[in-house]
């Protein structure tokens, strides 16, 4: 059955792009999708991909899914596809859209289009031509994953249901928990590569019972495609936000340090931090897996933590959140979520915000005492006015260059919690997030708005000699290149794109280079030029080899504890020695880490940062790892997990911000575990005080 959902190409989106001249923020240029504050525009939920497979289609919400939190004047949420080659709004559905996603092989888009417990049609949509065919009209729950093959879909109603991405297809149950309908299932989060995806449990719980933090009851569960559970994916007290890494390797955790742990781990598989750096909600930034973009919840800054490096850059203040009034604590995270995204090469990061950032500034604070706020920069802000600082809105009555004077927390009415005017959170002028000229500026502020960070460039190809002609390998990441633009001394050959398709003659004796180009119009540097020696030379399209990225190891030897280290030959390996070290640099001559031997075997192993900072410390016995050491920027501790024999947990210690009274807000957690599974935990002051101690897996609320 094909039904035509769109007859016009829609015009509401196009880019406008300004640049974040802060030195502390790291993007490269910014690009504002849509316009329109007075709607809500969105992206999806932040662990489903709004690129398409080729990242030249970027998919978002136009109105409120919610009935509750829909204005009188706001329209029912539909979907629209933006196009970043021809820089417009191409296609919007013309029927009710909920929890859009996208094919991982194809430029497809399916979307369910009734509420949640009624009787719904899944659309599939191709995209450009938009043309649409009825999947099935029997699914009751939003479509939230999809296999790596695209071969079904993924719906909840307290079980998992799966139906195939055919017309006439029928919903059937795909796998339901041992105690349902006790324990429902909701939000399957499909491993973008492997055969697994993880779905949420949420078992009844009674308000006067503490929760029972073992991974008998799981936050939740790994189920393959074949039906069968594969055990917990996390334990209830290990729950957050979390998402699959865009290789599918890595099952990955927010709300605390970024964790992980391997798609295939058995259970119990121990969930390990990797970043130094909190993060909210965590989501795939490109394909390849090396970087995951975060979020700091109403802090709102958008990170990018690289996994080869270790290192968490700030890529800019999204500012997102919604001010409420003292006494009303809704939950509105659905509404303001910036919800980032990376694209398949991870090139840009695409996220929701409510202010203007085209137009108003935004910092941070450095310190808050006596009605005074310090931060990075003032700059841009007015003489006087509101700021928004985390959920409060603060009144301040002058400022100079880097601080605020004469500070009320709590203006307009809005809650205020003081311990979130401190170092580290975010600071922005409450002008670019409502309407100063409605009667009620708190009940007149903006929906959100879709904005793209442009965060590195494309990689550059390579050339090589091949015979008496040329061979063009794609950079490492390369799913979005839409072609090259080939040079001979640094003059084009014509007008259009080499896309590969066919060999490309080239003069002899002369410096050819190439840029690959995206479908977005970002553009790589130039590659290494290389030189055809035929007199009939051609230029073809290769496969990067294999290996071709791998990182390469330089060993050298050690004389005794702090001694010097000196280069063995290339061919010489550590064995034998009794000090080695090895130092492990990427393609390009990057120190990526340290890695200490003795009489041959792994001691440990240094993750660092570009700066040279060890970040990750992880330590061996007898070649299994059984510590982890974190630290912070400047060197200090602030986690440390051991292993027991068998790899699992066994214990983890670190500092904590949670306020209690005589402690200045600086506590200490030590978790202990018992054969993989929670047991103890203590909190305590930093001088020793015992706060509060848990025992047998039984944690208090």
């Amino acid at each position: 059955m094909l039904v035509w959902l769109a007859a016009r190409p829609a015009t509401a989106g196009q880019r406008t792009v300004f640049n974040d001249d802060r030195p502390e923020t790291k993007a490269l240029e910014f690009w504002r999708i849509t316009h329109d504050p007075s709607t809500r525009h969105h992206t999806v939920y932040h662990h489903q991909d709004p690129f398409s497979a080729s990242g030249r289609y970027l998919l978002y919400v136009v109105g409120q899914d919610d009935p509750a939190r829909r204005r009188p004047d706001e329209p029912e949420q539909v979907v629209a596809v933006y196009d970043l080659a021809e820089d417009r709004e191409i296609w919007r559905s013309t029927t009710a859209a909920h929890w859009p996603l996208w094919a991982n092989r194809t430029d497809t888009l399916y979307f369910a289009d009734g509420s949640k417990g009624r009787r719904q049609n899944v659309w599939q949509v191709d995209i450009p031509s938009g043309r649409t065919t009825k999947i099935c009209d029997d699914a009751r729950g939003n479509i939230t994953g999809i296999t790596p093959n695209d071969d079904r879909l993924f719906w909840t109603l307290n079980k998992v249901y799966a139906v195939r991405t055919q017309p006439g297809s029928q919903s059937e149950v795909h796998w339901q928990h041992p105690e349902a309908p006790a324990v429902s299932s909701s939000l399957v989060c499909h491993n973008p590569v492997h055969p697994v995806y993880n779905v949420r449990q949420n078992p009844p719980i009674r308000p006067d019972q503490p929760f029972r933090w073992t991974r008998s009851y799981p936050a939740r569960m790994l189920v393959d495609d074949d039906g069968r559970a594969l055990g917990p994916a996390m334990a209830a007290h290990e729950q957050g936000h979390g998402a699959w890494r865009g290789d599918g390797e890595y099952l990955i955790v927010g709300d605390g340090f970024l964790r992980g742990r391997p798609w295939n781990e058995p259970f119990p598989s121990a969930l390990l931090a990797y970043s130094n750096s909190k993060a909210h909600d965590p989501s795939p930034c490109g394909r390849s897996g090396q970087w995951t973009c975060t979020t700091d919840g109403i802090n709102d800054c958008l990170k990018r933590f690289d996994w080869r490096t270790t290192d968490t850059t700030l890529i800019a203040y999204a500012c997102s959140i919604i001010h409420q009034e003292e006494g009303n604590n809704r939950d509105l995270s659905g509404a303001y979520d910036s919800d980032a995204f990376g694209s398949p090469d991870g090139t840009k990061i695409v996220f929701s915000t409510n202010y203007q950032l085209d137009q108003f500034p935004a910092t941070q604070v450095v310190a808050a005492r006596d009605g005074r706020i310090e931060v990075l920069s003032a700059a841009g802000f007015p003489p006087e006015g509101l700021l928004s600082i985390g959920v409060g809105v603060v009144a301040y009555e002058s400022r100079t260059d880097n601080a605020f004077l004469g500070c009320t927390g709590g203006a307009l009415g809005s809650r205020y919690f003081p311990k979130l005017v401190s170092a580290g959170f975010t600071v922005s002028d409450f002008r670019g997030r409502a309407d100063m000229t409605a009667a009620n500026p708190m009940a007149a502020q903006y929906s959100t708005d879709v904005y793209l960070a442009v965060v590195r460039l494309p990689d550059a190809p390579v050339l090589a000699v091949d015979g008496p002609g040329l061979v063009l390998y794609p950079g490492r990441n390369h799913r979005e290149t839409r072609g090259y633009e080939v040079r001979v001394d640094g003059v084009a050959v014509g007008e259009a794109l080499w896309d590969g398709q066919a060999v490309l003659d080239l003069p002899a004796g002369r410096a050819v280079q190439a840029v690959a180009v995206e479908w977005s119009g970002l553009r790589s540097a130039p590659c290494a030029p290389a030189t055809a020696v035929g007199a009939a030379a051609r230029l073809r399209l290769g496969e990067r080899p294999a290996g071709f990225d791998e990182p390469a190891r330089t060993w050298f030897a050690v004389a005794g504890p702090g001694g010097t280290a000196a280069p063995l030959a290339a061919d010489a390996r550590p064995e034998g020695l009794a000090q080695a070290l090895a130092e492990v640099r990427d393609r390009e001559g990057l120190l990526l880490a340290r890695e200490h031997y003795a009489l041959g075997q792994l001691v440990s192993r240094d993750e660092l940062t570009p700066e040279g900072h060890a970040t990750l410390t992880q330590e061996y016995r007898e070649g299994r790892l059984w510590r982890r050491t974190i630290r912070d920027a400047a060197g200090a501790v602030v986690r440390v997990e051991t292993l027991d024999d068998k790899g699992r947990l066994a214990s983890i210690a670190g500092g904590t911000t949670e306020e209690h009274p005589g402690t200045e807000n600086r506590t200490v957690t030590l978790e202990e575990y018992r054969d993989g599974e929670p047991w103890r935990r203590v909190l305590q002051t930093a001088a020793g005080e015992v706060i509060q101690l848990s025992e047998d897996g039984n944690w208090p609320r």
